[in-house]
């Protein structure tokens, strides 16, 4: 069904996100209308543009069904015209695209280090992290209580999966490449970007103009859940996503504000973890988050700007850390201060909190009239991002572990 795009972008099945997206980056930037005198050069980009947004599709449900038979067993044909119809939406706007836009993204994903950075943090410290996500359990099991190990025997098996991983690929484990970037470049990643002929009010500082680079994200909609099921522990779910881009327009002055507030709360947070004089680690991290979001929304009152995160903060997700407090609490002792002590239901509640809070709390509420208003922001935000939440639009998926993390990493960075 689908051979004559890879065909047309000269790939194989199987092929690798990130090769694909290099494959068409070059494609483009040699078909583009812009560079290409031809007379079927438009036509010519809207079909590459057209394939690869399906080879794209196609690769990425592979890799969420997982199973051995193929695509076309497992999704009834009328979808077809659904994915060619989305891809050639996607395919019109990639068209519309000029050249110095198409150019500087590629240069963008080609030459930014950032990435590769913290890729090698994120190579060097996996080690260390599998190390202790096994030698922890063992080692409460040992000086504490052997029923210890059962509680938190996830946390080994995570463990062994993350050292099996990094030993599958040894030879090229600290191999990513070498950086490109010079102190020029350094330099204009702080600049901010100011345009002259804004019209727009920027929507996080309204007395300003919206003249820099606005703020965007990404709000999704399941449209299905496929569970595939081949015996035990042979379980697999994939999750059929529809996705809009919200853009929101922001001024100079915002994006100062965020882009200084993105590297100040993870500091203070830092700093809490060394210097904080509390025992417990855990509530260094607590106190660290609370003293962070107080410096934050304080400077953000002082410059009159609001914050860039503020749509996750909904009914729902302050219900969860309500609870997540009372149950860090319950295993609290508050002398000779706060100490956070590992008991033998600890691995158990977190392991419930991590994979089934979220699910648990939505078929509760799912009774009561106000459950529609749960996942909605507490505070004003653009009208479109109201009316997507109105069309069953979500900020992210929930799944395990995923939406406990998100919401803190996303507001954090």
């Amino acid at each position: 069904m689908f051979e004559k795009y890879y065909a047309l972008l000269g790939v194989r099945p199987g092929i690798e996100e990130k090769d694909l997206k290099k494959v068409y980056r070059k494609l483009a930037m040699k078909y583009h209308p812009d560079v290409n005198k031809r007379p079927d050069a438009g036509d010519k980009f809207r079909d590459l543009c057209e394939a690869y947004e399906i080879v794209l599709h196609q690769e990425k449900k592979e890799a969420e069904i997982n199973v051995s038979r193929s695509y076309e067993e497992d999704v009834d044909p009328s979808v077809y015209e659904e994915i060619i119809r989305e891809a050639r939406e996607k395919a019109q706007a990639r068209a519309r695209m000029k050249y110095e836009k198409l150019k500087a993204e590629q240069e963008f994903f080609e030459n930014n280090d950032l990435f590769l950075l913290f890729r090698y943090i994120g190579h060097y410290l996996a080690i260390p992290l599998g190390i202790g996500l096994i030698m922890v359990p063992v080692y409460l099991a040992i000086t504490e209580e052997f029923m210890i190990f059962f509680g938190t025997f996830f946390f080994w098996v995570i463990g062994l999966f993350i050292l099996g991983y990094i030993y599958s690929s040894r030879k090229t484990w600290f191999r990513l490449g070498k950086f490109k970037t010079g102190w020029k470049d350094v330099v204009d990643f702080f600049r901010v970007e100011i345009r002259e002929d804004a019209r727009e009010t920027c929507f996080y500082s309204p007395k300003h103009k919206a003249d820099s680079t606005p703020f965007r994200y990404s709000m999704l909609k399941v449209r299905d859940v496929q569970l595939q099921n081949h015996g035990p522990f042979m379980h697999s779910v994939a999750y059929r996503r529809k996705y809009h881009e919200v853009v929101v327009p922001r001024s100079a002055h915002a994006y100062r504000v965020h882009f200084i507030m993105a590297f100040v709360k993870p500091v203070v947070l830092l700093l809490a973890l060394i210097f904080f004089p509390v025992p417990s680690f855990m509530w260094r991290v607590i106190l660290g988050i609370s003293f962070a979001f107080l410096i934050s929304e304080f400077v953000q009152l002082v410059t009159l700007t609001r914050s860039k995160t503020a749509y996750l903060v909904n009914p729902f997700l302050i219900i969860k850390v309500a609870i997540w407090l009372v149950v860090i609490i319950s295993q609290t002792t508050y002398y000779p201060g706060l100490v956070f002590y590992t008991t033998s239901i600890l691995g158990f509640l977190i392991f419930l909190l991590l994979f089934f809070l979220d699910m648990v709390l939505d078929l509760i509420f799912r009774f009561f009239p106000f459950y529609h208003v749960l996942y909605q922001p507490l505070t004003k935000q653009p009208g479109i991002v109201m009316k997507l939440f109105g069309h069953g639009y979500q900020n992210y998926l929930d799944i395990p572990v995923w939406s406990t993390l998100y919401p803190f990493l996303r507001w954090l960075f």
